[in-house]
């Protein structure tokens, strides 16, 4: 069964963590450590995805990792943000993405900008 939650509350349901395959006591520094990597990883601009499992008799979820992957926008987005903001049209973003991958998005295509 998959759940989409943002990394933070998947790490709030582990307790062990997949190591060399084999699961160990996850501690809070190692916690606060994945939570730096998926901030660094959102600020390249990167969609990240946490990851964990449950076996069935247990109540936590052991983490398994991180993957990043680009989903840069699309090449005529710019052009359509340009277009609209010609016309006094406020273009937005709506996103289930990280706060600061979207940040990072909006600034690509003309969205988010400095003062804003």
């Amino acid at each position: 069964m998959f759940y989409q939650k943002s990394s933070q509350d998947i790490l709030k349901e582990c307790d062990t963590l997949l190591l060399n395959g084999k699961k160990t006591a996850l501690s809070s520094m190692q916690k606060e450590n994945i939570l730096k990597q998926n901030q660094d990883l959102a600020k390249a601009g990167l969609r990240v995805l946490a990851f964990g499992y449950k076996e069935y008799n247990l109540e936590n979820l052991t983490f398994i990792g991180l993957i990043s992957l680009m989903d840069p926008p699309r090449v005529e987005s710019l052009e359509a943000v340009l277009q609209c903001k010609k016309a006094s049209i406020k273009p937005i973003i709506i996103t289930g993405d990280h706060v600061i991958t979207a940040t990072i998005i909006a600034k690509k295509i003309g969205i988010f900008e400095e003062n804003d």
